[in-house]
């Protein structure tokens, strides 16, 4: 029998799945970063065969068995990984075939083209056609962007507070909140304790994970700043829509459940946040026609989406059921 994997890698965490040839799971295993651009080339390959060679023992494989195929859809991916692994890894398998992030969320969970917008620790978003033609927006990382995204929404509060301290730019809200959120997270007494956390050890992670405070603060302190993050949060993933939105076929568009948009990331927990800009967007500053939407949120990794897209550029056929990989976050008309 033949054996398929399939990674998921991102900044913070890397799964790994083994599918048989009629697509059953038949192990899991996870490890950490495995973002090249984070940890380095070496690192982050040597982190996916661990966790791949530790997902083989778990599902029976032999050691000396190469897999089939291996799909990597992976943050940060670079095409140089599928050098590194024939180098240090050529038993591991017969063809290694990568992807970008999204891609593997789309295959999980539909088998046609649809929209993917990623708002984790960053953001991106990609339109993926039915012949395979990518059309991207963001995913550049924290210098050019990665508007919506945790690090971005953390940063984005830090900043107002900042700017009204040193009188540069008005905040439009108090601060109050975010200063003691601040000072609470980061172990520090004030705005110079920050400058460790902004160069000598600085970490994106751990800097996107300041949004979880923002979020409850938001939700259950009723904090005006928090919220008006959020909202902004919002309508910049709604505008990555609208950035693809010119190369969506009108099929997609105008389909029964209106235009479906697969949403990954943890940021996309605090829905209730981003919604009212998120529509208020799509509804008021598209320049095409959306008559309703669909988002979907994947319930299953999207290391399944890579083990599927790896057997399909290598000619293998997996039939799966694709029913059960997503849930229902919000439809709506427009």
């Amino acid at each position: 029998m033949s054996f398929y994997g399939g990674v998921e890698g991102g900044g913070t965490q890397t799964s790994a799945v083994i599918l048989n040839e009629r697509g059953e799971e038949l192990a899991w295993a996870y490890g950490g970063c495995s973002n090249a651009y984070q940890v380095g080339l070496d690192e982050a390959t040597d982190t996916i065969n661990s966790i791949v060679e530790e997902a083989k023992k778990k599902a029976g494989i032999p050691a000396e068995q190469c897999l089939k195929t291996l799909g990597l859809c992976l943050s940060g991916a670079q095409e140089s990984m599928v050098n590194k692994f024939n180098e240090k890894y050529p038993k591991l398998s017969n063809s290694i075939v990568i992807h970008n992030d999204t891609l593997g969320s789309l295959a999980t969970v539909c088998k046609g083209g649809g929209i993917v917008l990623i708002a984790g620790t960053g953001s991106n978003c990609i339109y993926g056609s039915e012949d395979g033609k990518v059309t991207r927006c963001g995913g550049w990382g924290p210098f050019m962007g990665d508007e919506g995204g945790a690090w971005w929404i953390s940063h984005r509060a830090i900043k107002y507070l900042f700017d009204d301290d040193d009188n540069l730019n008005q905040s439009p809200a108090k601060t109050d909140a975010v200063r003691k959120l601040m000072h609470e997270y980061f172990k520090v007494i004030d705005n110079d304790g920050m400058l460790d956390h902004f160069y000598t050890n600085a970490s994106k992670t751990f800097f996107a994970g300041f949004t979880k405070l923002l979020a409850e603060a938001a939700t259950n302190g009723d904090d005006s700043l928090c919220k008006l993050v959020f909202a902004e949060a919002g309508r910049d993933q709604a505008k990555h829509i609208l950035a693809v939105l010119p190369a969506v076929s009108n099929d997609l568009l105008e389909s029964h459940d209106g235009l479906q948009i697969i949403c990954v990331g943890s940021v996309w927990k605090s829905w209730p946040l981003l919604k009212d800009s998120f529509v208020s967007c799509l509804k008021h500053e598209s320049k095409r026609k959306i008559s309703a939407i669909t988002l979907l949120r994947p319930a299953k990794s999207s290391a399944i989406g890579a083990a599927l897209l790896g057997s399909k550029d290598c000619a293998e056929v997996i039939e799966m059921d694709l029913t059960n990989n997503s849930t229902l976050l919000h439809k709506q008309a427009l």
